[in-house]
């Protein structure tokens, strides 16, 4: 639900925990301008004024192996609408040694912008859990240790994962293979 803008421009919308909409499209009457950098993904000009227009954004994320989760939700995009940020938080993992507890969730940015080469999209983000190390079998969790699965960029020279993609407004996203994900975007009439 729409709420207003802030002083600087943003549109601050009713969250659920962890959805919000952020930079107002339209903010000093330049749109949604930036600039690429390395995991900038190209998209049509059609795709970008798709986007614009608002509408429903659908995220699903789930990893498995040794840990394993699955998070997703459908996203109200207010129109004119620059980037979008969503999160959803899992049951912390607690172990002798962290009484505090280990994150397990998964996130992702969504920012569309254009510039003098052309039209943009920027998604980031991950999905994380918690492998419970138990020594003795039924005992208590010894340490969690993290699984973190990135979307949003190719691996590095350095990177011993695989990739695969999810075709996103025209664009090839990319994400680590131990994981899945998957967009829809419906835009508003």
């Amino acid at each position: 639900m729409t709420l207003g803008r802030t002083s600087t421009g943003a549109i601050k919308i009713k969250t659920d925990g962890g959805l919000r909409a952020v930079e107002c499209g339209c903010c000093g009457g330049g749109g949604c301008i930036g600039v690429e950098g390395q995991h900038s993904i190209a998209i049509s000009e059609s795709n970008f004024n798709l986007w614009l227009k608002g509408g429903q954004l659908f995220v699903a994320a789930s990893i498995s192996g040794q840990c394993s989760g699955s998070y997703s939700e459908m996203i109200a995009v207010p129109p004119k609408t620059c980037v979008v940020q969503w999160t959803q938080a899992g049951a912390l993992c607690f172990s002798e040694f962290d009484p505090e507890g280990q994150y397990q969730g998964a996130d992702c940015n969504f920012s569309f912008f254009k510039s003098n080469s052309g039209f943009f999209a920027n998604i980031s983000g991950g999905i994380a859990c918690q492998f419970e190390y138990r020594p003795i079998e039924n005992g208590p969790v010894f340490s969690c240790a993290p699984i973190y699965s990135q979307v949003g960029r190719e691996p590095s020279e350095f990177d011993s994962w695989s990739v695969n993609y999810v075709n996103f407004l025209g664009a090839q996203i990319p994400f680590q293979s131990d994981a899945s994900w998957s967009f829809n975007f419906t835009p508003n009439p």
